[in-house]
Order: structure tokens, then sequence, then C-alpha cells
């Protein structure tokens, strides 16, 4: 039985290790290992000095960072409510000494904006520290919108703009810096910005330029006075991203004519990166100049995705149009899933030798309860609520659709075809017509988002001009009027060609999601655009998040009122123990006809008919005793009796030490008699790495003394969370034995070791102490505590000492230290020379060896008293 709790042990370790190292390792465990590359869909992009680039796609719920090869060096996957990991990425940029700095926003189901962070990460992909966070008020809590945005880096000053809100209106903008040195944070001043603002740069007045969605290119001058530049020859359609190089010189994204401008302090204004320097349909979105080396990153966004790197000539530098995993990476994932494969085998085996070496043989009902019904029960709950939820789910997603239909459909005849034809330039954002086609859309068709039903619902309408689809209009007024669309799918496509409604899910680099989408029709009837009504993806993939959450808080509580049951079950055993302790106090007043009843079949009932058929054979013996014809058959039969009520005995004494790789225990036991009253006993505790060690001394000898002490086992068992503590196990052992023992008492001690911290955590009911031998001192563990079976409600001091490798512990009773010689010195006056001299040993060796002295000392092994030792040698 030895090996196989071994291998179990082991088994385990390697499972909880296998387990640990899945765990931390779970954003490389979602990667396809059958598959080289990574497609991806850029949603955002910046680089680094050392030619590497970071993207985000998946509308930001993914950042994978690439070397110049396209070689993948990390990637991480948005969680939410992580505190060291982003949820969705809106924006990010890179400091001088390549740390990444993500603006991370944190949502509930319904896409309200409830926090925003700014998260630095070290140059290797770790979380270093989140340097500025905004937690959104009632008052700022929008549908999707975020108050911060525009990041930047001037020298060691994290920079970023703020809107700022009243009454839920907005009101301006403040220019928020962050000392990347000191962490200080601070207002550097606010701002009068149109809300429609696109991108900010600069920090001082005179060196402050932003884009708006109206399509102008505005700089703020020395006296905060906002004016235009470039108005006579303003050579831009949609501006979108602004940078500035480390030379003073301004580039500028423009999508309309895709094109990035190049804006010098002096000079004209050159097209820098044009549809001319790339072959193919070209659209530059996103884009990022790494200021330290003033290299411009730019996304193709227009056929797949393909990232060109420019130098500051306007040269390629490099081109990356996949991403690939290196082979040590595919090694590296291969590796994770044999894991899986590796964990499971392991469980496999785990559950064999539980069931061939436990569950088959004698083993206690409350554990075979345990290890049986509450797997079955977990997989029976998470399963059947599992198909149920699925099946709602798709009941949803087909409702989904047709309520997305109906309202494209309700849409098509509300919106004014007249007045989208009427909004052509990226200047008529937010004006006159652009407001009343607003009103149309996000007031009469979405009811602005009150309704329970449609609070995630979004609309957004199109116009396609030379096979580009734009953005003309949308119920939040985010994209302004022309940006392009390139990732319009061949749904969009089909509702230009065909007036039907069409409906779809599809992904996009902003994310996923469920579409319907329809004609727009002017008064002539002719089709001038066409509208889509949607709802993101994410929230419902989080509503099933939610319920997977939900589903396993369901089973915790369903384990917890299963243990509950279990607790009443433990209970009801405990009236087993009851009967066995009145028959031990019959036993106790001399009345050796009592028979006791327990009906339960596990060790108590074992104890039971022990118990039973000791009385009879004892009560045999003193009817045998007054024939004095045959004493000596009643004798021999006595001697079987005792024999009997030893090995009854033996049961309750470890058969076994602890294994451990920390520390080793021996023990020994010598009672007077063929019974005794000393008792020990070890605690191993399943859910944690402890050790709990019991010794006790019962006052008297023989059957009485014996009797208490399996009384005493049997309340340790059944002791329940009081032995995590040790002085709660002493109290509760005392006021169960206090007034059943008659006139006897015990003395005890218990101690739990920590394998981890080394730390033994003790309390004494007035046994002696026990010696802790460490290098060439003696000391003694101490504490206070009045003995067990005297009086009720005992409270016992509870004491600890920390270990250290190589210190031995003898725990004993007193059968050791009072054992006389000839001359009637106690053992106790020289023990602690044996004690050192025998230091070095191994535990068992030093235990054999001070019994072997104990034996030399008195002369004989018939002792006087139970002799009772346990060693424990810390390694």
């Amino acid at each position: 039985m030895k090996k196989q709790w071994i291998r179990l042990a082991v088994l385990l370790v390697l499972f909880l290790g296998l387990f640990f190292s899945i765990y931390i390792k779970r954003d490389t465990i979602k990667n396809d290992p059958f598959h080289q590359y990574l497609p991806f869909n850029i949603y955002l992009l910046a680089g680094d000095s050392k030619n590497n680039v970071y993207i985000a796609d998946k509308g930001g719920k993914r950042l994978i960072k690439m070397n110049s090869n396209g070689e993948i060096l990390f990637q991480k996957n948005g969680e939410r409510d992580e505190k060291k990991h982003f949820s969705e990425i809106w924006e990010m940029t890179v400091d001088q000494n390549d740390n990444l700095y993500v603006l991370d926003i944190q949502t509930n189901l319904e896409r309200i904006v409830l926090n925003e962070r700014i998260i630095q990460y070290r140059p290797n992909g770790e979380f270093e520290k989140i340097i500025y966070e905004n937690p959104h008020s009632e008052d700022e809590q929008l549908l999707s919108e975020n108050l911060l945005f525009s990041l930047q880096i001037e020298g060691d000053l994290f920079l970023c703009l703020k809107k700022n809100k009243e009454n839920k209106e907005y009101k301006n903008m403040t220019l928020v810096s962050v000392n990347l040195l000191t962490g200080e944070a601070k207002d550097e001043m606010t701002l009068d910005i149109p809300d429609e603002i696109i991108k900010l740069i600069g920090s001082q007045s005179g060196s402050i330029f932003y884009t708006t969605k109206k399509g102008k290119l505005w700089t703020i001058d020395e006296t905060r006075e906002h004016k235009p530049l470039l108005t006579e020859t303003n050579p831009f359609f949609v501006p979108g991203e602004i940078f500035k190089d480390s030379k003073g010189n301004l580039f500028l994204n423009d999508y309309g004519k895709q094109t990035i401008f190049k804006i010098p302090k002096k000079g004209a204004v050159l097209p820098f990166i044009s549809k001319n320097n790339i072959a193919g349909k070209t659209l530059f979105q996103p884009s990022y100049l790494v200021q330290k080396t003033d290299t411009l990153l730019v996304a193709n966004s227009m056929n797949g995705y393909q990232i060109y790197s420019f130098d500051s000539d306007g040269k390629i530098q490099f081109t990356i149009e996949k991403g690939q995993y290196s082979k040590k990476f595919l090694i590296m994932q291969w590796l994770y899933y044999l894991q899986f494969l590796l964990a499971a085998v392991i469980l496999g085996f785990a559950f064999r030798i539980i069931y061939i070496y436990f569950i088959k043989k004698r083993t206690s009902l409350v554990i075979k309860f345990i290890l049986i019904f509450t797997p079955f029960f977990m997989g029976s709950i998470y399963i059947t609520s599992k198909n149920i939820y699925d099946d709602v789910y798709k009941r949803y997603r087909d409702e989904l659709f047709e309520k997305l239909s109906v309202i494209a459909q309700t849409g098509k005849n509300i919106v004014s075809g007249d007045l989208f034809e009427k909004i052509t330039l990226p200047e008529h954002f937010l004006n006159d017509d652009y407001q009343r086609l607003k009103g149309e859309i996000y007031g009469s068709i979405l009811n602005q988002n009150r309704d329970t039903w449609n609070k995630s619902l979004y609309i957004l309408m199109f116009k396609k001009i030379d096979h580009i689809v734009y953005y003309m209009a949308d119920s939040w007024g985010y994209y302004g009027v022309m940006k392009p669309y390139p990732n319009a799918t061949k749904m969009h496509y089909q509702v230009f060609d065909k007036d039907e409604i069409f409906f779809s899910q599809y992904a996009d680099n902003e994310g996923e999601y469920l579409g319907a989408v329809t004609q727009i029709r002017n008064s002539k009837g002719e089709m001038v655009g066409i509208m889509e009504v949607g709802i993101n993806f994410s929230v419902i993939n989080e509503m099933n998040q939610e319920f997977e959450n939900n589903l396993i808080k369901g089973i915790l509580y369903s384990i917890l009122v299963y243990w509950t049951i279990l607790v009443l079950f433990i209970f009801i055993l405990l009236i087993s123990l009851r009967v066995l302790k009145k028959g031990v106090q019959k036993v106790a007043s001399g009345d050796w006809d009592v028979q006791i009843k327990v009906k339960s079949n596990d060790e108590i009932g074992e104890l039971g008919k022990g118990f039973n058929q000791m009385t009879r054979q004892i009560q045999e013996y003193f009817e045998l005793k007054k024939h004095t014809a045959i004493v000596e058959t009643r004798n021999s039969i006595l001697q079987q009796e005792m024999k009997l009520a030893r090995q009854i005995q033996l049961k309750l004494i470890p058969q076994t030490s602890p294994e451990s790789e920390t520390v080793s225990f021996s023990s020994l036991y010598k009672p007077m008699d063929e019974i005794g009253g000393d008792l020990y006993d070890f605690i191993q505790f399943r859910e944690t790495v402890q050790i709990g060690i019991f010794i006790s001394d019962v006052s008297g000898h023989g059957i009485p003394a014996a009797l208490i002490t399996s009384m005493v086992k049997s309340l340790i068992q059944a002791s329940g969370s009081f032995k995590n503590h040790p002085s709660q196990l002493l109290t509760f052992i005392n006021d169960k034995v206090t007034g059943q023992i008659s006139e006897n008492f015990l003395t005890a001690f218990y101690g739990i070791y920590d394998e981890k911290t080394k730390v033994l955590t003790y309390a004494r009911a007035s046994h002696n102490y026990p010696f802790l031998i460490r290098g060439n001192e003696i000391t003694f563990l101490k504490s206070k505590g009045f003995m067990l079976g005297m009086r009720p409600n005992i409270t016992f001091q509870e004491s600890s000492v920390e270990l250290q490798s190589g210190d031995k512990v003898l725990f004993y009773t007193d059968g050791l230290t009072e054992a006389m010689n000839q001359e009637g010195q106690e053992f106790s006056e020289i023990i602690n020379d044996y004690l050192l001299e025998y230091k070095d040993l191994p535990i068992e060796d030093f235990v054999n060896n001070i019994y072997g002295k104990l034996i030399e000392y008195t002369g004989t092994e018939n002792f006087e008293d139970d002799v009772c030792m346990v060693g424990m040698e810390v390694k």
C-alpha cells in the first residue's frame, strides 16, 4: 500500500505541474500548431526602433509583435477583468526605450465603457504597470464612447487627450501628461477642441496640430488660437492620423486620397507615399511613425493586409505580408498540446490506482462518496446546462437576425434618400443635413438605444465610388463622412447591386458583427447608398463567457450543497461514536455485560464489532475464572483476548509514516501490557502541503486506557475542520471526553507542520514538552494547556516554531523519560547526552538508538509504563 501512495502522490504532483504550465501559457495554447502562418486583419499599428512591428487586430482583442521578417515574437489575447492583461486595445504607441503603451477599454456586456487604462508593457510583452486610469462616472458612461485618445510620447512624458463631459454633453478637452520616470500624472492644459477631432500631436502652444472629421488640419498658436493650416491650398480630403518626425516635419494620412502627405516646416506640401509607391489598389490605414528612427509604418488594407516600412526618404525598408511562427515556437506549441494529452493519461492512471487499491478495498464511505459521485455530479450539471444554453443561444441568434432584418426594412422606409444624397464631403459632417439624417437613424429607428432590446445596436450608412465603399453616416457620428471602408464584405457589395435585405455574420479589422443590410433610395426610387443595422458580436461572445462563468459558479454552489449534505452524513456517523462512548463508560465502571448496537459498516462499525467481541470474551473470562479447575485454559483465552484487543488497538496506530520530500518521520510504540494507553497518529491534509502529528497518553493502563484511545482516534477522524487548527482539535476532544471517561484523563500534543514554510504550529494539553535538537542545542517546544477530560470549555495556547534543515524533533510520552534504572534514577537525567550523540543519524536510526539506550539504562524491556516515540527530521 505504501508504494501505491507514493505512485499516487507522484502522479498528482505531475498533474498539478502540467496544469500550472498549461494555465500560465494559455495564450500560446490558443494557437493552432497545424498552421505556420498567422492571418491578421490590422486594427492598430505601431513599431519600435528595432524594426519590430506591433499589430492589434480582432477589434483590439489580440496583440501581435513581429520582427521585420514577419516572424512572430509574441502574441497576447484580451481577457476581461484581468488586472495585468488588456481587455480591448483602442490605441497604442511606443517610447524611446521600445516600451509599449496601450489604451485599454473595459466595458460591460452592453458595450458601456466603465474604465479606461493606459498599460505599459516591456519589449518582451511582459506587464510593467498601469500608468494612468480613468474610471467612468455615471454621467460619463455613454454607449461605446472612450474619453481618452491621441496617445503620444515626448521624451519622458506620456501624453493623451481626455474629453470632458458635463451632464453627458461634450464640454472641452484636457491634455494629460504622465512622467514616465516618477509616475506623476497631471493636467497640462484645457483645450477648446471640437468633438469631431481625430488625432492631436504636440504639447506646447505653437506646436500643436490636430485633424478633424470635417476634413481639416488645424494648429494651435502661441496665443491658444485655433487656426486652419493651409487654408488656401489645402490638398487634403479625409485627413486622419498625423505624426511629427525628429526634424519637425509633419506627416498626414489622407484616407480619401489614399496618400500620406509630408508637410515640412518650410516649403510646399508634397505626397510622401501614394498609390504609385505600391502596385495595385491600396489604402494606407492604419499608419504609425517610429519617432526614434523616423520610420513610417503603413498598412495596405485594400487587398488583404500588408505592412510596409518606409525610411525618411520614402524608400521601402521591408514588407510583411503575413505573420509566421518560428520552428521553435511551433515545437513549443506542440509540446503544450502534448501536455493536455499527458495530463489526461496521468489522471487516468491516478484514477486507476485509486479504484483498484483504495475504492475496491476497505475505504471510508465518505471518501467513496467524494471520489465517485462528485465528478459525475459536476459533469452532469455542466453538460445539461451547456446543452440547454446552446439551444437557447441558437434560437436567440435566429431571432436576432429576424429583428435586424425587420429594423433594416423599417429604416429603409424612414431614412430620407434625398437627405442622404446631400452629404457628399467630409465638411458636411455634423451639418444640418447630417444632424437630421442622424436623428432619423439614431432617434426614429434606434430610439437612441434607450430600449433594453436595442441598447447594443448600431446603424451604418455607406456609399460606393469606384468600387470603394465609404462611410457616410452612422448612429454615433464615429466615422465621419467619406472615410473609406476597405473591409466591405460580399454582402455589402451584393446589396449595392440587388434591392434585397441581406444578413450575415462577418468580421473586419474592428471586430465581429451580425448585420442586416438594405438599400437606401431617394424620392425618385434611385439607389443612393446602403444601410447596415447590426450588433457587435463580441457582446454575444461575452454573454457566452458570462454564462460559462455563471455555470461554474453554479457548479461550485452545488458542490457546497453537496458538501453540506456530506457534513450531515458525518454527523450521523457521530451517533455511532456516541454509542461506542457509552459502551466505554460502562466497561470502565465494571459492567462487562454491555453490548453496543452500531448499524454502520465502516471504521466505526468495525470498532463496535471489535468492542462487542472483546466484552463478550472478557465476560467469558470472568465466568471461567470462577472455576479453578480450568484456570490455565481461561488464562490462555485471556491472552487471546488481549492479543485481539492489541490487534484492534494496532489498527488505530499508523502502520506507515507520511512520505515527504521535506520531512521524514519514524515512530516506536512499546506498551507496558498487551494493550496500552498511548496513541499517536499522522494527519495528512489532501488540499494542502501540511502534516499533522498527534500524540497522547491516557492515565492508567490496560483495557480502559485502550478503549479511551480508540475513542480519541474516532474523535480525530470525526473532527472535520477542527483538525486544521491544533488548539481547536484539543478543545473538540476535551469537550467530547469530559465527563465520559470516569476518573481517567489524558495528556496530548498536536502539531501541524507546513512543508512549504517549515513552520510547526502546535498546542499541548499538559503533555511532555517535545525535544527540538538543532545543532548542539536542545530546546523544548512549550505551550500552555490543561489535561483533557477534567473539565469542559478549556482553551489551549497555540504556538509555532520555524524549523530548519537538519532539525530533529522528538515527540514522546512520559514512559520514556520516567523509566528508572536499578538505582532509581530516571532516564530523563541522561537522555540529552544521547539526543546529541545520535543527532546526525537518520531519523529511524535516531529513534531506534534512543530506544536501545533506554533498554540498556533500565536493563529490561518490561517497562513500568507505555513507551511511545515519534521522531521528525527536517530535510
